[in-house]
């Protein structure tokens, strides 16, 4: 009986041992997380804010974060992460606005065509 009360409190021993650890793991797993995931995590659709200078503040912040981490990137680059955002994110007001205002610039621009080929007059077509 003694052998087996030795074995019983050994294994409770390393049961301990085991929660303690899990324990200790979890506490410092945030640290994990990478630059990556935290400027996606702190990303906000622009139609939550109550304030322009709530929305004005955060975005500053997330420019900061972006540019230490992407030092050399362009604007195209960063206009391609705030689409992909937008579109993780269900940002669904913000996308519907980019794309009237993509239909409004494509309609300049073919007004514009049309005005230069056909040297300033209306066009019979």
């Amino acid at each position: 009986m003694r052998k087996l009360d030795k074995y019983l409190l050994i294994l409770l021993l390393l049961f301990i041992g085991c929660i303690i650890c899990l324990i200790f793991w979890e506490n410092n797993n945030t640290e994990l997380v990478t630059e990556d995931q935290l400027i996606s995590r702190m990303f906000k659709c622009p139609e939550y804010y109550s304030t322009e200078g709530e929305r004005s503040q955060d975005l500053d912040r997330w420019m900061y974060f972006f540019m230490n981490k992407y030092p050399d990137a362009n604007l195209d680059e960063i206009m391609s992460l705030r689409y992909d955002f937008l579109v993780k994110n269900n940002c669904t007001e913000t996308l519907q606005n980019i794309a009237k205002n993509e239909e409004h610039s494509a309609e300049v621009e073919r007004q514009e065509m049309i005005k230069s080929v056909t040297g300033g007059n209306k066009s019979k077509l």
